[in-house]
């Protein structure tokens, strides 16, 4: 906030997690920023305030009562992430992990083919179930 957001999404972004997408075309990281700078500060503020990872209380004891499939995709170049999704996997009853090989973060945004494939696939699989 003391800062303004230009500053916020120009530090957001050369955090060490987003260092695969340095490669992506120009037009996609500047399509990426605009949309970043269209953010309201003040409500990016509240949310990493509330609702942010190191702020969010633990569910992960009520996972395994969960009885609907879940896709989980994380990108193989963010090891923390895949650790994560890998955990979730293992408590989680019904899910389906899938590691984007030479994606990062945003596997959405990086490998954007790629995701689509995956969640199109579960959901032809999961149609009805």
């Amino acid at each position: 906030m003391r800062d303004g957001l230009e500053a916020f999404v120009q530090a957001w972004e050369a955090l060490p997690l987003f260092e695969s997408q340095r490669g992506l075309a120009p037009q996609v990281l500047a399509d990426q920023r605009a949309r970043r700078l269209r953010g309201d500060a003040e409500a990016l503020a509240r949310s990493l305030r509330h609702a942010g990872t190191g702020v969010q209380h633990w569910l992960g004891d009520h996972l395994p009562r969960v009885e609907v499939p879940a896709l989980l995709i994380a990108g193989s170049l963010d090891a923390k992430f895949v650790q994560i999704a890998r955990d979730l996997e293992q408590r989680l009853p019904h899910a389906h992990l899938q590691v984007v090989e030479g994606a990062g973060h945003n596997v959405h945004l990086e490998k954007p083919e790629e995701f689509v494939t995956l969640v199109d696939a579960f959901l032809r699989h999961h149609d009805g179930h």
